[in-house]
């Protein structure tokens, strides 16, 4: 079985069970140890782009979670034979007969206890379609859960099947659309492309308008491939082809886009949907879920210091059970005066966008648990930051970043790990024309080499 092959089937397992499929940097880990078992993690997370700290964080959890979905104790070192195993077993059996996931507690209706707060704008969608719209771009900031939500809306409504386009954060790796026709003309319509593109556009059509099934399409992170304006980018124009496509009124599929901007072409019609955070009740019940005691009063704190960010509030989650036991009071505590400092500090600045500000308020924590010398700790807050930061292109907090995260390697006396980050922080400096950046960032890695 190939790299993808099993990736496929273990992202299979996962929806069935939890109704969510794997996330980019799980594909990423898997992916990467299915092709070479021995890789470490620092192998990975330098090829990626990634701290080794986020990805060991991700691939605990991962473990975890393949561990309850097969069964049978998932390890890094184990996972790849248990998964050709299991699949040995169910080549005989139907997939849905796989046992329930007895770990989650989930019924049949509510399988993914992450979504929460989410019914009226599920019911919003809803009302678009029923009204003729085609195609509904799904815009807001990173971490709102904006994917969750289109996910877990194709899910609701009992789409037959959804076509997938991932767009890579990179623009030089985004997929030429005409790939991605041909793959959903092959994989779901058993039909063979076109000699050129405008014919594997119009079977693709033609294929949409004559299904009795109800079909899904959606296309993850577009942001990448718009420029300043909110257009396609020149080098990927036929997306824009694709798009008028799938808002013919004419063909049986919906289209669900998200994206961080607007899309701004006028030959396509595109219903735009702004999606903002979770209010303070949808946090209450989403720790309640995980038996965490939910202070009404700190968890409304909490809920308006990260804006309702539902990616802030998982991370959150996570810090609580993991540093503090599931105790929120402890957790806040030490924790509250952080977002005091950072939400000072941020609102003097003039990037007042609440990506940056989220990333900032989670650099500052860092900063924190590294002077009281909670090092664990302030490396995944480094690491999450330098994520949020590197997605949204803000440079200039990105370099800041990898600089306190390399003192925060230099105070454990790391050196290799040091110098990386060092690294990071010059060359995104200079990128900046920032002389007096640099030269800080020199001046630290030399004194510690010394």
């Amino acid at each position: 079985m190939g790299a993808e092959e099993a990736l496929e089937f273990v992202d299979n397992l996962v929806f069935l069970k939890t109704g969510e499929h794997l996330d980019k940097t799980q594909r990423i880990i898997l992916r990467h140890l299915w092709e070479d078992e021995k890789r470490t993690y620092q192998d990975i997370a330098n090829s990626r782009g990634y701290t080794e700290a986020h990805l060991k964080a991700v691939g605990a959890e991962l473990w975890h979670l393949l561990s309850k979905v097969i069964g049978v104790k998932v390890s890094k070192s184990t996972f790849q034979g248990v998964v050709q195993g299991f699949k040995t077993t169910q080549q005989s059996q139907q997939i849905s007969q796989i046992p329930n996931l007895a770990g989650y507690d989930a019924k049949p209706q509510d399988l993914d206890s992450n979504f929460v707060g989410r019914d009226r704008q599920i019911a919003d969608l809803h009302a678009l379609v029923s009204r003729g719209a085609k195609v509904i771009l799904i815009q807001g900031e990173g971490g709102v859960g904006k994917t969750t939500l289109a996910r877990k809306y194709f899910k609701t409504q009992k789409f037959n099947f959804v076509l997938e386009l991932w767009m890579a954060t990179e623009i030089q790796n985004l997929t030429p659309v005409e790939s991605v026709v041909e793959e959903w003309l092959r994989r779901y319509f058993n039909e063979e492309p076109g000699c050129d593109f405008g014919i594997s556009l119009e079977r693709l059509r033609r294929k949409l308008r004559e299904q009795a099934s109800k079909i899904g399409v959606f296309i993850d992170n577009l942001e990448t491939a718009l420029d300043k304006n909110g257009k396609i980018l020149e080098s990927r124009r036929p997306y824009v082809e694709l798009l008028r496509l799938l808002a013919d009124q004419d063909v049986h599929s919906v289209t669900l886009v998200t994206s961080r901007e607007r899309l701004r072409e006028s030959s396509v019609e595109v219903h735009l949907y702004p999606l903002e955070g979770l209010d303070d009740q949808a946090w209450r019940q989403f720790f309640s879920r995980r038996q965490i005691n939910c202070d009404s009063t700190i968890l409304s704190e909490m809920c308006k210091a990260c804006g309702g960010n539902a990616k802030a509030m998982q991370i959150l989650r996570g810090a609580i059970l993991t540093d503090f036991s599931g105790d929120i009071h402890a957790y806040w505590r030490n924790l509250k005066k952080s977002f005091e400092l950072c939400q000072r500090a941020i609102f003097n600045s003039e990037q007042n966008n609440f990506t940056q500000i989220k990333a900032k308020a989670i650099s500052c924590m860092a900063e924190l648990f590294r002077e009281e010398g909670e090092f664990t700790r302030a490396i995944f807050h480094h690491s999450e930051a330098i994520e949020i930061l590197d997605k949204i292109g803000a440079k200039s907090d990105l370099a800041e970043a990898y600089y306190q995260l390399a003192l925060t390697h230099k105070k454990m006396g790391e050196i290799e790990q040091s110098r990386e980050s060092f690294v990071q922080a010059i060359a995104l400096f200079h990128e900046m024309q920032a002389p007096r950046q640099v030269e800080k960032v020199k001046t630290a890695m030399e004194c510690f080499e010394k």
